[in-house]
């Protein structure tokens, strides 16, 4: 059939993943073009085997899932902002999402590895417990961003402790983070650690901050956030669209 308007348009945003038994496994959103913005009209999940040590691209699976959904108090959840593999500390992946309603606030829910594909066993936290519907999945703190991290911190002043990683309401330029004794909450008010600024760049704004715990060290925590611009001819300027890194040092008082 042949394709026409916005599905001309359409392209897959990859969110976060996860590597389970040799195997990467990302959750992508489904884009089309909507007006001057684009609009989010599926999470998927692609599986790309891992062959001695490399990502086998020509033989993924793509996957839909229920991942995105519209919720009866008239939010929509999206799952795959960000992945948490805690295993080793009790056994499961946590996946990361918000919910779009009167602001973007946190989600999260949770699966054994070997059900990374079998969603019917996946659990969604109600602010209490988990439990197997998805629409029951709490507003865990507001003023999240599209794309985040949660990462368990092993050492230093934050031993222990999980933590949040957002540029706050996603295109606000503070780059903050928050802390949980669990990967589900409660968790601490925002503490900014750094505010972007991209005035000198024509239409730039920065968006959707996290932290990389693979690049960082004890006590040396990388971040990255993105920049982009609302003026399409701007983008000839290739100092714009790329992402920036600020590492967020820990210092002994």
């Amino acid at each position: 059939s042949t394709l026409h308007t916005n599905e001309l348009s359409a392209r897959l945003w990859l969110q976060d993943g996860v590597v389970i038994d040799q195997n990467l496994y990302l959750f992508p959103i489904l884009v089309k073009d909507e007006g001057d913005i684009f609009k989010v009209h599926n999470v998927g999940l692609i599986q790309s085997p891992i062959v001695d040590g490399k990502i086998v691209y020509e033989e993924a699976n793509y996957y839909s899932t229920p991942l995105q959904t519209k919720t009866s108090d008239g939010g929509t959840l999206f799952f795959g902002a960000g992945i948490l593999n805690n295993v080793n500390r009790d056994g499961y992946i946590y996946i990361y999402g918000y919910k779009d309603l009167n602001g973007r606030h946190l989600v999260v829910g949770r699966f054994l590895p070997e059900d990374i594909l079998n969603h019917n066993h996946w659990t969604y936290f109600n602010g209490e417990t988990f439990v197997h519907d998805i629409n029951e999945a709490a507003p865990l703190i507001e003023g999240v961003s599209a794309e985040l991290s949660m990462t368990y911190i092993p050492s230093g002043s934050f031993e222990g402790k999980y933590m949040l990683t957002v540029m706050e309401n996603t295109t606000s330029g503070k780059i903050s983070y928050a802390l949980s004794d669990t990967p589900f909450g409660s968790f601490s008010n925002y503490t900014q650690i750094y505010q972007t600024n991209v005035s000198h760049l024509r239409g730039a704004f920065t968006y959707n901050a996290k932290m990389h715990p693979v690049l960082s060290k004890p006590g040396e925590y990388v971040i990255s956030y993105n920049v982009n611009t609302t003026l399409a001819g701007a983008l000839s300027d290739a100092n714009i669209y790329y992402p920036r890194f600020i590492k967020m040092i820990e210092v002994k008082k």
